[in-house]
């Protein structure tokens, strides 16, 4: 982490993000969560277009997953970080995997399921198309969860906490792409 400390020092001083980081300290929860829901659009949008560029852009489906990252993304971070800090404390790269493997393997489950309840019952499938949402998209989400955010908490989880809901959000521009494509996946009837 010591070579990104240059970088960040310098990403510090420009004008952005100076008033990025005064926005945060006068209104953290406020600022997390327009960031978060921008940036959702972003994702959605970017998702869409990834899906099928011929059809016509699904500005309801984009509110849902928007609604997700003001009303619960956010808060959740906000208020999940000053949580795991003061547990797991420490900056050594051993405690940082273990602060990852920890993350991996108790907070994303539970996250990703509300995630994918959350735009079912959105959509309006009732909590039979939220159950069948959970265990057919959990799986994926959780793997595709592995591969993205296992690698990116290792900066995560070295950054100071104001900051660690904005590189969240950045990397969210990919993994919000999965999440969209899989918190609007079809629901696949038993045969």
């Amino acid at each position: 982490m010591s070579m990104l400390r240059p970088a960040l020092q310098r990403l510090q001083q420009s004008r952005f993000v100076k008033a990025y980081l005064r926005a945060l300290e006068r209104r953290p929860l406020t600022t997390k969560c327009t960031t978060s829901g921008l940036l959702m659009v972003g994702a959605d949008a970017t998702r869409q277009r990834l899906e099928d560029a011929e059809q016509p852009y699904d500005a309801p489906r984009t509110a849902r997953l928007t609604a997700f990252a003001i009303l619960i993304h956010a808060p959740f971070l906000h208020a999940y970080h000053p949580i795991a800090e003061r547990l797991w404390a420490r900056y050594d790269i051993r405690h940082t995997v273990v602060k990852v493997g920890l993350d991996q393997a108790f907070s994303a489950p539970v996250f990703l399921s509300i995630f994918l309840s959350f735009t079912a019952l959105a959509e309006g499938l009732g909590a039979s198309g939220a159950r069948a949402r959970g265990e057919q998209q959990l799986p994926l989400l959780w793997r595709d969860s592995l591969f993205c955010w296992g690698p990116a908490h290792l900066v995560t989880f070295n950054l100071p906490i104001p900051v660690r809901v904005l590189w969240q959000d950045v990397v969210r521009l990919y993994f919000g792409t999965i999440m969209s494509l899989r918190g609007t996946a079809r629901i696949r009837e038993d045969p």
